[in-house]
C-alpha cells in the first residue's frame, strides 16, 4: 500500500480459525448452561495470567540483583536467598500453570 493510503486507514489483520470460533461458542454455551463452570474458567484464566506476571517479576528482580551484585556471586548471601526463593516460587507457579492448561 502507498504511504497516502497507510496514513488514512488502519489495516487490521483478522485471522479467524475454526478452532477459535468453536472455543468461543463453547464458552458462550457453557456460560448459559453452567454459569458456575464459566466463572471457574474465568478465575483460572485470571490466575494463570497473574502467575505469568509473577514469573516475569521474579525474572526482573533476579536480573536486577545480578547486575547490581559486586564481587563473587557465591559470596552474596542475599542474592542466593533471592535465587532460592525465586526458584521455589517459579516451580510452584509452573505447576499451577500446567494444571491450568490441563483443566482449560
Amino acid at each position: 500500500y502507498t504511504p497516502e493510503i497507510m496514513g488514512k486507514v488502519s489495516i487490521v489483520n483478522c485471522v479467524i480459525t475454526l478452532d477459535g470460533l468453536a472455543a468461543q461458542l463453547l464458552n458462550v454455551v457453557v456460560g448459559f448452561e453452567r454459569p458456575d463452570l464459566e466463572e471457574m474458567r474465568q478465575k483460572l484464566v485470571q490466575t494463570m495470567s497473574e502467575n505469568r506476571q509473577v514469573i516475569k517479576s521474579l525474572e526482573d528482580t533476579l536480573l536486577r540483583e545480578l547486575a547490581a551484585s559486586k564481587g563473587s556471586i557465591l559470596d552474596n548471601d542475599e542474592l542466593i536467598a533471592t535465587l532460592n526463593n525465586a526458584k521455589a516460587k517459579s516451580v510452584e507457579i509452573n505447576q499451577a500453570i500446567e494444571e491450568g492448561r490441563v483443566t482449560a
